[in-house]
């Protein structure tokens, strides 16, 4: 095994706040890595920084051991990064099937010359199709492909986005909060699926959530921030032992 995403000494300021500070962080290929920490701990705004959406003051990020610090949000799909998002920020007026299929197209080989000329895009576009639905049927879509994104329930929606991310394949994939608003039994559901596609697709996962319980079941090692800094690093028995852990969640004093 070896060091996927590498982070390190990345720090980001909001005037003289320190939302994130020197925070340093290895995931290794094939992990499900967890993220927790209470709010204002900087998690976000660490996936904010490792995919270019804020500008952090120092520091670096590297996949696979080639620095990404310096590319454009919308060059890291190509790259093998992807996330999702607390706020979804899917195409509700669209389809399902339409929205995955944006997804494949992020990562799509075709280059533009081709693309204008014709050559090999019939083929492409049928590989992506294909991608496409294969997702759809790991996902449990494959009957709501013709459905309008809007007229879902939201944990199908959560599904959806999962869908999309997939359909560049991706390297490495940074959920936030995807636990979030589903009901405990669609908990249950996204632990199994998680590891399904870690195992099926390769994929390595970072995961921001408030769900203590999936994060500590479900993920290979834990990290613990709080005020903007790594107070925890180990295996989930290990971060959930930790007294500083146990001070920020529990209130416990030393």
């Amino acid at each position: 095994m070896s060091a996927l995403l590498s982070v390190e000494s990345l720090t980001v300021r909001f005037g003289g706040l320190a939302a994130v500070d020197d925070v340093s962080i290895l995931v290794e290929e094939g992990e499900i890595a967890g993220l927790v920490g209470p709010n204002g701990a900087g998690k976000t705004t660490l996936f904010n920084a490792i995919t270019r959406n804020v500008d952090p003051e120092r520091g670096t990020v590297r996949i696979d051991g080639h620095d990404i610090s310096g590319r454009r949000p919308e060059d890291l799909a190509a790259l093998g990064l992807r996330r999702t998002f607390q706020n979804l920020a899917l195409f509700e007026s669209q389809d399902v099937r339409t929205n995955v299929l944006i997804g494949a197209h992020t990562g799509a080989r075709t280059g533009w010359l081709r693309a204008a000329l014709g050559w090999g895009v019939r083929a492409e576009e049928r590989a992506l199709g294909a991608r496409a639905d294969h997702l759809l049927e790991v996902l449990d879509l494959e009957q709501m492909g013709g459905a309008v994104v809007a007229d879902l329930p939201f944990g199908t929606m959560k599904r959806v986005e999962l869908a999309r991310a997939l359909a560049s394949r991706p390297r490495v994939l940074l959920l936030d909060e995807p636990a979030n608003g589903l009901r405990e039994a669609e908990v249950l559901e996204l632990e199994a699926l998680l590891r399904r596609i870690r195992d099926e697709f390769g994929v390595t996962i970072v995961m921001v959530d408030h769900h203590v319980r999936l994060v500590m079941s479900l993920c290979d090692h834990v990290v613990a921030l709080a005020a903007g800094r790594v107070i925890a690093d180990g295996t989930a028995r290990e971060t959930r032992s930790d007294p500083a852990v146990r001070r920020v969640f529990l209130g416990e004093s030393a």
